[in-house]
């Protein structure tokens, strides 16, 4: 098989061809294919030395989230169309299992594909599934890949992307409290007395310049929790003391934010507790609320 054309990131084609010609093979009890990394870097070495592929890559954050830590670690990938193992293989363990130098991505990671060390390492991130445009690449990936090819296509997506944020908030235009929430938990505030246009124009302003982390967000298994935690906290429902961290009615939950919404998560009856005194206390909530009823 010929390889006729190499994308940034590898193509069915591309991994049909590593499939066939840069594998490494191993196990005894239960056989496995990984790729030839070194194979595959000097492969791109060579395209990068006649101007088919970028030099210089960068992997950065999408956005900053304080509910993530911005270092993470991958070891390896299985190609479900080949079967193949993508990761940095350094061998296997006492019972014939492939071993793995793991991947470290934090806030900048950037590589010289020039270097076969540094390109061996971009060999193993390019099926990485949290990096936007890997062919495995999660719904909402954490992290992007910076080249003088990809500039043309991250406008295209951006554009994509803050349309899918607006969509969010014209789903919640129809709600108050909901909506206000929201804003909050993304971290929007808000004088004393606000209305919807307020509220709306400073989602769609924040969907404009972070689409990204508006999606993420709204996509988030623990939105609700997050938007009652930091709705309680603009509130002085939530105090934070420096020695007891996050208190409530004077019960302590945890000295960071991702300890506190574990236990609101967990403790159901705090749970309720909180809801009802931000329901009772929450009077930009409440206005809201009577602004679209009256409107409708």
């Amino acid at each position: 098989m010929e390889l006729k054309k190499v994308e940034l990131f590898p193509t069915l084609e591309e991994r049909e061809y590593i499939a066939e010609n840069e594998i490494i093979t191993g196990g005894k009890v239960v056989n496995y294919s990984v790729i030839d990394v070194t194979k595959i870097a000097k492969r791109i070495i060579e395209l990068v030395k006649k101007d088919l592929y970028p030099r210089y890559i960068q992997i950065i954050p999408l956005f900053k989230n304080e509910y993530k830590e911005p270092s993470r670690y991958y070891a390896y990938q299985k190609d479900p169309s080949t079967g193949v193992l993508y990761g940095l293989y350094i061998g296997e363990d006492n019972y014939s299992n492939p071993k793995w130098q793991k991947v470290m991505l934090s806030e900048v990671k950037s590589y010289d594909l020039m270097t076969l060390n540094d390109c061996k390492e971009w060999v193993a991130c390019r099926t990485i599934p949290e990096i936007d445009g890997t062919p495995f690449a999660v719904a909402v990936p954490f992290y992007k890949v910076e080249n003088e090819l990809s500039q043309a296509k991250e406008t295209i997506n951006k554009v994509d992307k803050i349309r899918q944020a607006w969509d969010i908030v014209d789903e919640l235009k129809i709600t108050g409290r909901e909506m206000i929430m929201f804003a909050r938990y993304l971290g929007i505030n808000f004088q004393k007395d606000v209305n919807k246009s307020v509220v709306l124009g400073k989602l769609y302003n924040f969907a404009t310049d972070s689409p990204m982390e508006m999606i993420r967000a709204y996509t988030d298994n623990d939105k609700k929790l997050k938007e009652l935690f930091e709705t309680a906290k603009s509130l002085g429902i939530v105090q934070f003391d420096v020695e007891r961290g996050y208190i409530f009615n004077n019960f302590p939950m945890g000295k960071d934010i991702p300890e506190a919404i574990k236990i609101i998560k967990t403790d159901q009856v705090l749970f309720t507790k909180m809801s009802n005194d931000v329901l009772r206390h929450d009077a930009q909530g409440n206005e809201l609320d009577k602004q679209i009823k009256e409107k409708a």
